[in-house]
């Protein structure tokens, strides 16, 4: 009698410390990296927003009309200072100066590491309504900035401060 009671207390404990580990793992689940505040960045010379062309790592960045989708959503990730790191709300990668740098160089999708060419020199403290985008490259300010006057893609180009260079980033 005394081994059935010890058995069904043993199993009673493994049962309930299935369930009890099993509600700890739910809550111990890490935070999703998208979650924040997400905003639209829409450049002050063609009106429209940023976005990956596809949801692929090495997707080029376009811009197309804005329209409230989580394409179109960034989170801006302060580094120091006025430096930030862009995040796709729908993908998770973040914008990328691809290339080596130099003007026509492309802007990209990629997987959010501690690099200086996922970090982008704004000048100024975000949310703002005319921030330029200047690359990080090489840990320097390269003067080198996004640009939307190429057409549908976001090409690198020499600072000069047009509207086709400035972006209105969640104001």
């Amino acid at each position: 009698m005394r081994h059935k009671i010890v058995t069904m207390v043993v199993c009673a404990v493994a049962v309930l410390a299935s369930s009890v580990t099993g509600a700890g793992a739910a809550q111990a689940a890490p935070v999703s990296a998208r979650t924040g505040v997400f905003v639209p960045i829409r450049n002050n010379q063609t009106g429209l927003c940023l976005q990956p062309e596809t949801l692929d790592e090495f997707a080029q960045v376009v811009q197309e009309p804005c329209n409230g989708q989580p394409m179109q959503g960034w989170l801006f990730q302060r580094v120091t200072g006025t430096r930030y790191k862009f995040i796709n709300q729908a993908d998770g990668l973040c914008l990328d100066e691809f290339d080596r740098l130099a003007i026509g160089a492309r802007v990209l999708m990629g997987q959010c590491v501690r690099i200086s060419n996922e970090e982008w020199q704004t000048h100024v403290t975000l949310p703002f309504f005319a921030a330029p985008l200047e690359s990080r490259s090489g840990n320097t300010d390269t003067e080198f900035c996004a640009e939307a006057g190429f057409g549908r893609a976001i090409l690198m180009t020499g600072c000069t401060g047009t509207t086709f260079q400035t972006w209105n980033i969640g104001a």
